[in-house]
C-alpha cells in the first residue's frame, strides 16, 4: 500500500506541468509557451515513460521494455490519458502541422505524448480500451505527418490495434478504413502505413475478414487508388519471371520481383 500511495502522489506530482501546458494550448496563447515551459513537460512526459516501464535506454523517444502493469492502471484511474489527448488535439489548434519539424519543441512533446500512449497502452487491455476513443485523432495525425515530422503515432497505433480483437471489430468500421486509405492517397509512400493496414488485417493469427474485405475493396475498387497505392505486376513471357514496376524518384522500370527489396533500397 505504501509502494501505491507513493506512486499516487509521484503521478499527481507531475499534473500541475500538465495542467498549465494543455491550459496554454486550449487558451491558444503561444506567447505563453516559453522554453522554460517546453522543457517542463518534456521532462515530465519523459520521467512517466521511463515511471511506467521498466528498461535499461536512457532515451524516452526510443526507449522498449517491459510494462509496469500497476502503474499502467494508475494512469487509467488518474485520468492520465486526459491530459495526454488534450495535447496532442490542441496543439495542432494552434500549429500548421506543415511547418513543423524534428527540431521544434512543440514536436518534441507530441513525440513524447505518444510515446507514452504506447507504453501505456502495452499489453494492457483495459488501458487499451481507455485510449481507443481517440483512436480518430491517432489515426489522422499518423497521416498528416511525413518525414520531416515524424510524430511516431504509429508505433502507439500499433500497439493499441495488435491482438485486440475488441478494437479491430468495434473501432474500426468501413468510415475509418475508407478514411485512412484516402489519407493514404495524399501521402508519400512509406511502410508505417501498410504496417498499420497490416494490425486491421489480424489478430493472434486469425482473420478479421470484415477489415481485410473493406481494406480489399477500397483499394481496388478505385481505378485512381489502385494506381497511387498499388504497384503493378506482370509475368514476363521471355524469362517466366514476376516483374513489378518501380516507379519513383524519376527511376520507372520493371524488377523482378525477386530482387525489388534490394533494388528498391538502392533507389
Amino acid at each position: 500500500e505504501d509502494t501505491k500511495f507513493k506512486d499516487i502522489r509521484f503521478i499527481q506530482s507531475t499534473f500541475p506541468i500538465l495542467l498549465q501546458f494543455t491550459d496554454i494550448l486550449k487558451a491558444h496563447d503561444k506567447s505563453m509557451l516559453r522554453k522554460e515551459v517546453y522543457h517542463s513537460v518534456q521532462s515530465v512526459l519523459s520521467q512517466l515513460i521511463f515511471f511506467v516501464t521498466k528498461t535499461e535506454s536512457n532515451n524516452p523517444y526510443e526507449c522498449e521494455g517491459l510494462p509496469i502493469r500497476s502503474r499502467q492502471n494508475l494512469f487509467r484511474e488518474l485520468r492520465v490519458a486526459e491530459f495526454l489527448a488534450d495535447i496532442l488535439h490542441y496543439s495542432f489548434e494552434i500549429f500548421d502541422l506543415a511547418s513543423l519539424d524534428d527540431n521544434t519543441d512543440i514536436t518534441r512533446v507530441v513525440k513524447l505524448t505518444y510515446r507514452l500512449v504506447k507504453h501505456m497502452a502495452k499489453d494492457n487491455r483495459a488501458n487499451e480500451v481507455t485510449l481507443s476513443q481517440w483512436i480518430d485523432l491517432f489515426m489522422k495525425q499518423a497521416m498528416m505527418a511525413d518525414e520531416e515530422n515524424d510524430f511516431r503515432v504509429e508505433a502507439a497505433l500499433t500497439e493499441l490495434l495488435t491482438n485486440n480483437r475488441f478494437l479491430l471489430d468495434k473501432q474500426i468500421d468501413r468510415t475509418k478504413i475508407k478514411e485512412f486509405i484516402r489519407l493514404c492517397r495524399q501521402q508519400e509512400k512509406h511502410e508505417r502505413f501498410l504496417i498499420l493496414l497490416k494490425a486491421l488485417c489480424s489478430c493472434q493469427g486469425e482473420a478479421v475478414q470484415s477489415n481485410q474485405y473493406d481494406i480489399g475493396e477500397f483499394l481496388l475498387e478505385d481505378e485512381k487508388t489502385r494506381e497511387a497505392l498499388l504497384m503493378e505486376l506482370r509475368l514476363n513471357s521471355d524469362t517466366e519471371a514476376l516483374e513489378i514496376y518501380y516507379s519513383d524518384r524519376g527511376v520507372q522500370q520493371w524488377v523482378e520481383l525477386n530482387q525489388f527489396s534490394f533494388f528498391s533500397s538502392e533507389h
